[in-house]
């Protein structure tokens, strides 16, 4: 059975055939190989995201065009945003202050993840 990417979200119970399987074991966050990818934690304020940025990852390799990269970038703030409110309470501090930094993390992806895009095509 194939399903589209686009219609799937966070928590990911079904997968496209394209996509690699998950490995918790390994960090997702960041680009590989990349020297900064080591000092991004795939937590944020305790909230383990690690599955959102390996969709991403899946995102990126699959996609070809510039508004693929896009939908991923946007799919990836989603799947932070939706994460953290399951893992918290609304009156809890820890919601906000985690998504301010997811925020600036899918800022970070939006800015900087255009060279990994089009280094994962060549």
């Amino acid at each position: 059975m194939r399903y589209d990417h686009r219609a799937l979200s966070w928590p990911y119970p079904v997968l496209p055939e394209a996509w690699e399987p998950y490995d918790d074991a390994r960090d997702y966050c960041g680009p590989e190989g990349r020297w900064y990818s080591a000092i991004l934690s795939r937590y944020i304020w305790g909230i383990d995201l690690n599955k959102c940025y390996w969709a991403h990852d899946q995102r990126y390799r699959t996609g070809v065009t510039d508004a693929d990269r896009r939908f991923a970038d946007a799919a990836m703030w989603a799947d932070q945003k939706a994460c953290i409110l399951a893992a918290t309470r609304s009156w809890h501090p820890r919601r906000y202050a985690a998504l301010v930094w997811a925020r600036r993390r899918y800022r970070a992806v939006q800015w900087f993840g255009k060279a990994a895009f089009e280094e994962g095509k060549r």
